[in-house]
């Protein structure tokens, strides 16, 4: 991509095969849309996206409409598509792999607070400092994890 300006690129190690389809391409801004659900919508980045993936599995075959949402760039971000899923589904759940404060949590619920109100969970670090561990490890201490995003999901859809 061609930026002007200071850029930074945070690599995981690994994500989902089949995150992406074989014909997604790249653009600097652009989220990317996985299923068309009514109920709610799973953002995510990073990482945090293999685990918001295997969420969205699990909340479909909890009879939860859902899609999710993977950004591969915060800044500029895809406020366009984050409107979007605000308008066509009932709340929203973002998935990051750092503190929940300052975030991307905090970025969507700025963008749907001023846009179109609807609920918005957070699942990331909350109030910790970060850890040495496998990253397993850190994911399930931290809370990022397929049984907190459904069991969210169900809380905040009120269908516990």
């Amino acid at each position: 991509a061609n930026i002007d300006g200071p850029v930074y690129i945070r690599m995981a190690r690994y994500l989902p095969n089949d995150l992406f389809k074989s014909s997604y391409k790249f653009e600097v801004g652009k989220g990317y849309q996985i299923g068309e659900g009514t109920d709610i919508t799973l953002i995510s980045t990073g990482i945090s996206s293999m685990v918001a993936l295997e969420a969205l599995h699990e909340l479909k075959k909890n009879k939860v409409s859902a899609r999710m949402v993977h950004l591969p760039s915060i800044k500029p971000t895809d406020t366009e598509l984050i409107i979007k899923c605000a308008k066509e589904t009932k709340a929203i759940i973002t998935v990051e792999d750092h503190s929940i404060y300052g975030g991307l949590g905090g970025m969507v619920s700025e963008i749907v607070g001023a846009e179109h109100p609807v609920k918005v969970a957070r699942v990331g670090m909350e109030d910790k400092f970060g850890i040495t561990a496998s990253l397993d490890f850190q994911l399930n201490y931290f809370g990022i994890s397929v049984e907190n995003i459904v069991e969210k999901a169900k809380k905040i859809l009120n269908r516990e």
